[in-house]
């Protein structure tokens, strides 16, 4: 065919990506007059701590290049050395501010039926909400159960629904 259309006008500005621009990203682009996208690299996951009793509150940190205002999603896991591991739940999302995400969480204790010992070994996954494909994994964080010492007194004082005694 033979075109009867034309466009009239010039393209100041060509790029080429190999991945679709997330929606902040080009809203980026747009804000920025035409700017460069600098892509988020996370570079590290971590514990505050390498083990602790529950109820303790640990942070999570995430460290990243380029990451300032991006999102991580917080998926935690629990290690099942060597029978596999079992997801345990979405912590939520947190915000790099600068180089760094952190997310407060109060550990829990779950019998470990996998494990070589009942305690829990637990490690996250960091995800970046804007690009799937971008994820770190941190190291374990033991947690071991709160200990309940009896008073010896002939009262429940642990809630199992029996006095407690010395043995």
């Amino acid at each position: 065919g033979v075109a009867t259309r034309y466009f009239n006008a010039s393209i100041d500005d060509v790029r080429v990506y190999n991945r679709a621009l997330s929606l902040g990203e080009v809203q980026q682009l747009f804000a920025d007059g035409g700017g460069v996208i600098v892509s988020c690299d996370l570079t590290s996951a971590s514990w505050s701590v390498a083990s602790v009793v529950e109820g303790t509150q640990v942070q999570l940190i995430t460290n990243g290049d380029n990451c300032t205002g991006q999102q991580v999603s917080l998926d935690l896991w629990e290690d099942d050395f060597p029978a596999g591991n079992d997801f345990i739940q979405n912590l939520g999302t947190t915000t790099f501010i600068g180089s760094t995400a952190t997310f407060n969480w109060q550990t829990v204790w779950t019998f470990d039926n996998g494990g070589a010992t009942p305690d829990p070994e637990y490690y996250f996954v960091a995800t970046l909400t804007s690009n799937a494909s971008e994820f770190v994994q941190s190291g374990i964080l033991d947690v071991s159960q709160a200990r309940i010492t009896l008073c010896n007194d002939g009262i429940d004082n642990d809630g199992d629904n029996a006095t407690d005694f010395p043995a």
